[in-house]
């Protein structure tokens, strides 16, 4: 019936028949208690649903602003969000938001910078005008009385079935000492032409901040709108660039060439700890030693003391040095070998650390840790020391104090 009689009135055959038929159907639904649904239209609703979301949010933005008397106490208990914000503006505005390809393909950008100006423009007129920006855009609300049926001979029922009826989001008819009022959350029904003009002047600056091809026209806007509009798009795309420099992306493609990797480096601890358990050189050839003329005579017949590792001292009473030429490695003249079986790289390491120098770069690929190099060496000089020769201080080896001066008669250091 709504829809025949809209259709009779744009005939022109029944003039003003379709506001007629809305408001009987609705009060035929009030006084019989019917759903909602058979109220309104559904784009009635969706009207009345966007002035509701703008009023609370509105006036959360008036708490927090301590405008019109209001404070952090009377904040509603739901706020909407940028998203509800944004969408009940669309539905007010005169400016059809998804006809904009910028603004239907970044929707996340435009609520934000939406409700964002939407906040702006309330605390604005909350603080320095007279009139609250919803108030502006739809009228103020009005509580007056309700009579059902004007101009119709009928008998109206002497109370309601519900003492509340709610007809959508801000329209609602209840009773009070016998008599019936509707209260009405705004006076107009059509789109808003001023907040169609701010909602173009956003896509607009939007398309500008975020580099889009597809450019609008500026249009005369009042400048302290303009400045709001400029403001809220720029901060929402620095926020974004912001957001995406600390992205981190993962290339899912080169997850191949990580594992790859990561085997090979596999591949060469397994090898490194093989060559561990192996010796890590071969034994060094012992440097050539001038035979000492005593040595003659104890080869003919007579047997020479042979000079200690302790003390090489030659049975002469000459010393090791004297008889042979300078080595880095002392070596005894039975055996050959260095003194406690140290092999070259170990007496470096001695030698540095009695030094306190470091020996990192003695190392690397191939050559034992530094605990196991340090480890090696103790077990060697205990026979002869009786106790470690090396310890750790503050994480660094260093000789045993009262080992210092055995260790370096051993070592020839």
């Amino acid at each position: 019936s709504r829809d025949r009689a809209a259709e009779l009135d744009s005939d022109g055959m029944a003039s003003g028949l379709a506001f007629d038929a809305r408001r009987w159907i609705r009060d035929y639904a009030v006084l019989h208690n019917l759903p909602a649904e058979f109220a309104t239209s559904a784009d009635e609703r969706a009207f009345a649903q966007a002035v509701a979301t703008l009023r609370t949010a509105e006036r959360a933005v008036l708490c927090e602003a301590g405008a019109r008397d209001l404070t952090p106490q009377d904040m509603p208990a739901h706020v909407p969000s940028d998203a509800d914000v944004w969408k009940a503006m669309a539905a007010l505005s005169s400016y059809n938001v998804e006809r904009s390809p910028f603004l239907r393909n970044n929707p996340q950008s435009a609520a934000a910078v939406g409700a964002a100006v939407f906040r702006a423009l309330a605390r604005h007129c909350g603080k320095r005008r007279k009139t609250n920006l919803v108030d502006g855009l739809v009228g103020w609300e009005s509580n007056v009385g309700w009579f059902p049926f004007p101009d119709l001979p009928c008998t109206l029922p002497k109370e309601l079935p519900s003492p509340t009826y709610r007809i959508d989001a801000c329209t609602r008819v209840t009773t009070l000492a016998g008599r019936w009022f509707i209260r009405r959350g705004y006076e107009h029904a059509g789109k808003s032409r001023d907040l169609g003009r701010i909602l173009r002047a956003m896509d607009r600056q939007m398309r500008e901040d975020w580099d889009d091809p597809r450019a609008l026209k500026p249009r005369p806007l009042a400048k302290y709108l303009e400045k709001i509009v400029i403001q809220a798009s720029a901060e929402e795309r620095q926020r974004e660039l912001e957001a995406e420099s600390r992205k981190i992306v993962i290339d899912l493609s080169k997850l191949g060439g990580i594992r790859a990797a990561a085997a090979t480096t596999r591949e060469a601890l397994l090898v490194d700890e093989e060559i561990e358990d192996e010796p890590t050189t071969p034994p060094p050839t012992p440097a050539p030693v001038a035979p000492a003329p005593a040595a003659h005579t104890a080869y003919a017949g007579e047997k020479s003391a042979a000079p200690s590792v302790a003390n090489p001292t030659a049975a002469d009473g000459t010393t090791a040095a004297a008889t042979s030429p300078a080595s880095p490695s002392p070596v005894t003249e039975e055996d050959g070998q260095t003194p406690c079986g140290l092999d070259s790289l170990e007496l470096k390491v001695i030698a540095r650390v009695s030094e306190g120098r470091p020996f990192s770069d003695l190392l690397g690929p191939g050559k034992p840790m530094a605990s196991v190099l340090v480890d090696s060496i103790n077990e060697k000089l205990f026979d002869e020391l009786g106790d470690t020769a090396i310890e750790y201080v503050d994480g660094e080896p260093r000789l045993v104090p009262d080992y210092v001066e055995d260790v370096r008669d051993i070592c020839g250091l």
